[in-house]
């Protein structure tokens, strides 16, 4: 399962963030603005919040959107584009650990960047048996989306396509690094 960077836009929004109460976007959050508690709000929903200032301010406040993408972001590029795409997850996740580049990031900016390339919770998309494509990894989605970047690292099951505007980010036999 290889890495891919994923255009933000093609991420799904989030489904069921329940863990961080700080986050405008997580479930309970979204349910009380609405006052709709026991609805579960749709990706038309969540495309409607995330245009909206005041959510994005507040978005910017929350403590799972910690660290820059701005830096973070290279840091990883870093270290994927020397990691074949058969390296483990583990493998990947100690030369992140042990990455100068890394290494060399503050604190926020090294524990985001980290986070990305953790082997047990990395950035994750997938379909249900609906079609419907969901993800794990929903906070730092939220706060790439919030930081406006682009693209982000996803770590992707070989035998599922992945959106047409996703590139390799490790090399692969047949894609040059």
């Amino acid at each position: 399962m290889p890495f891919y960077w994923i255009p933000v836009a093609d991420a799904p929004f989030p489904h069921a963030m329940r863990r961080n109460h700080t986050c405008p976007f997580a479930l309970e959050n979204v349910r009380r603005h609405f006052r709709e508690f026991g609805w579960t709000p749709g990706q038309d929903t969540y495309r409607e919040l995330y245009a909206n200032p005041d959510f994005q301010r507040r978005a910017r406040d929350c403590s799972a959107h910690q660290g820059s993408w701005l830096v973070a972001l290279p840091a990883v590029e870093s270290v994927l584009t020397c990691t074949p795409a058969s390296t483990a997850p583990d493998e990947i996740e100690l030369l992140a650990k042990n990455s100068p580049v890394i290494s060399a990031l503050n604190n926020s900016d090294r524990n985001l960047a980290l986070s990305l390339l953790d082997s047990l919770d990395p950035i994750r998309i997938f379909r249900t048996h609906d079609g419907t494509w969901l993800s794990n990894g929903q906070h730092r989605i939220c706060a790439a989306r919030i930081a406006g970047v682009s693209h982000i690292p996803v770590w992707w099951k070989f035998g599922v396509r992945p959106p047409d505007g996703a590139k390799p980010a490790q090399p692969t036999p047949l894609s040059p690094g």
